[in-house]
């Protein structure tokens, strides 16, 4: 793929869109499983749920947090 003008960008938009979207769907399936092993980690003291409940809550926020940027990009 070679892009020698602005004009040739928009010949390879449909790699751009593919990329992103490849993106979007890696990261959705990282964050899903960073809080399947993070619940699975849970060992019953309270302390330690605790803080892994603030875990899984920060990786799905991160995880909308990028996706949603990712969502845009395409718009």
């Amino acid at each position: 793929m070679s892009v020698k003008t602005f004009d040739d960008i928009t010949k390879h938009l449909w790699h751009i869109g593919t990329a992103i979207a490849l993106t979007t769907f890696t990261d959705l399936v990282v964050t899903a499983y960073f809080c399947y092993v993070a619940h699975r980690a849970r060992d019953g003291l309270p302390g330690t749920d605790t803080l892994v409940n603030k875990l899984i809550a920060y990786g799905i926020n991160t995880g909308f947090v990028t996706v949603y940027a990712l969502k845009l990009t395409l718009i």
